[in-house]
């Protein structure tokens, strides 16, 4: 249930520039984005670690990193060029909409 309600989270947090310039209601859902990406790490990282080998959970856990906080950059320049290209607006437009779907 953390994890439908990470998903809703991220998809208001990246929503709520589209819908308001107000400085405190854009930094509240970042906040609130923010706490479900430490509940979505924890519930997805339990089953892990169980699942996986006790010697092998170092090498696993360094390849999920990278693919995770690897993308991150990546994704980070898309979207600059993005907004660079159609402007901020359409950018966040965007990513709602790729992200409502997922909640």
């Amino acid at each position: 249930m953390s994890m439908l309600a990470d998903l809703i989270g991220t998809a208001a947090m990246v929503a709520a520039p589209v819908f308001t310039t107000d400085l405190w209601t854009v930094a509240a859902a970042a906040f609130l984005g923010g706490i479900g990406g430490i509940l979505w790490t924890v519930n997805a990282r339990t089953p892990s670690q169980r699942l996986v080998h006790p010697g092998m959970l170092g090498r696993y856990n360094a390849a999920a990193r990278l693919f995770s906080w690897g993308a991150m950059p990546l994704a980070a320049g898309l979207v600059g060029l993005l907004a660079q290209w159609l402007g901020m607006h359409a950018a966040f437009t965007l990513l709602a909409d790729a992200a409502a779907p997922a909640a």
